[in-house]
């Protein structure tokens, strides 16, 4: 099971990677890969973080479960934020570089939202993700540890 986890882990770094590297290339006006293999990389990315919390559940590895739901919410939340300080931008019309730049960071803190066709899809992957991690760690029970003096 643990070899499991590893390769889960590594295959969602490498599909991490890959989508930054297209919401980079997209910002910048080069296609990087063809849309439908932009959408076979977010099924994947979702299929793999799913997998992760099949195996965390199954283990009842709160802690695991934790590091799932955190780091959803902070795609989500971070995103979020990134749009408004992108709305801010767009009012006060910086120069291109500081745009370019913002929204560099926007297509590497919401991959793989910039690397699908269809937004809603990742959007809704991000949610699930973070909406069902965040239940089933409040299923799994706290472990007690007993101090021994």
């Amino acid at each position: 099971m643990k070899n499991v986890r590893v390769g889960l882990i590594l295959a969602l770094i490498l599909l991490f990677g890959l989508g930054a590297a297209d919401g980079i290339s997209q910002v910048r006006g080069m296609a990087f890969l063809p849309p439908l293999l932009e959408n076979v990389l977010t099924g994947l990315f979702f299929l793999a973080a799913a997998g992760l919390m099949v195996i965390a559940w199954k283990a009842k590895d709160r802690a695991a479960m934790g590091r799932l739901r955190t780091w959803s919410g902070l795609v989500l939340g971070i995103s979020v934020g990134m749009l408004f300080v992108l709305w801010g931008l767009v009012l006060a019309s910086p120069s291109p570089q500081v745009m370019n730049a913002v929204i560099c960071v926007l297509a590497i803190v919401s991959t793989p939202m910039t690397c699908c066709t269809v937004m809603f899809i990742p959007i809704l992957g991000w949610s699930l993700t973070f909406v069902v991690s965040w239940y089933l760690t409040r299923k799994i029970p706290r472990q007690f540890v007993e101090l021994k003096d």
